[in-house]
């Protein structure tokens, strides 16, 4: 009985600390966002829905600077998303939906949707020369954590799960699972 008590509390404990990733703390997707290297498409996600802008001439970013969400210059429609955590669950309509892990680093002011190869979003303002250090690193560090591979609580790597304890905690893509019979 003892035993099931320090687990339970191991555990608690494991948890919480899952959730304090200081990546993502204080980040959100709520806001104007470009796509990396197309600088011709600005997204503004706002209470739920993702509104899409185009600029085909002249300073776009002044020109998005103008828009808000919901004023009529976005491209007809919208998507509706959600967060959840550090995932985003976006319905692009007609039974299309994605969901994806978001990374943040640069302040916050850089996501990437993991499951989208890696798909960058920067926050509109944003002067990259500003960020390439910090989430050079901050990248690095994430990169190194979706490596599909299992490791245990120390950080070894499980070289063969089917042989790994049952009731074990686990660790695979930055996330801590527990193995259990199935």
């Amino acid at each position: 009985m003892k035993l099931m008590k320090k687990l339970k509390l191991l555990l608690s404990a494991l948890l919480l600390l899952g959730t304090t990733n200081t990546f993502s703390q204080n980040n959100t997707i709520e806001g104007k966002w470009k796509m990396l290297n197309f600088d011709n498409t600005m997204f503004i996600f706002e209470n739920g829905e993702r509104f899409t802008y185009y600029c085909t001439a002249g300073n776009c970013d002044s020109l998005y600077n103008t828009f808000e969400a919901g004023d009529g210059n976005h491209i007809p429609g919208t998507e509706e998303y959600t967060v959840t955590n550090d995932t985003i669950t976006m319905d692009y309509n007609f039974g299309n939906i994605l969901v994806t892990s978001m990374v943040f680093s640069c302040e916050g002011n850089i996501v990437t949707f993991v499951d989208q190869n890696n798909l960058n979003y920067v926050r509109l303002g944003t002067n990259l020369n500003d960020c390439n250090s910090a989430s050079l690193t901050e990248q690095t560090q994430n990169s190194l954590l979706m490596d599909n591979k299992y490791y245990d609580l120390l950080g070894r790597e499980i070289k063969d799960i089917a042989t790994y304890s049952f009731n074990s905690l686990y660790i695979k893509n930055g996330k801590k699972y527990i193995k259990t019979q199935q």
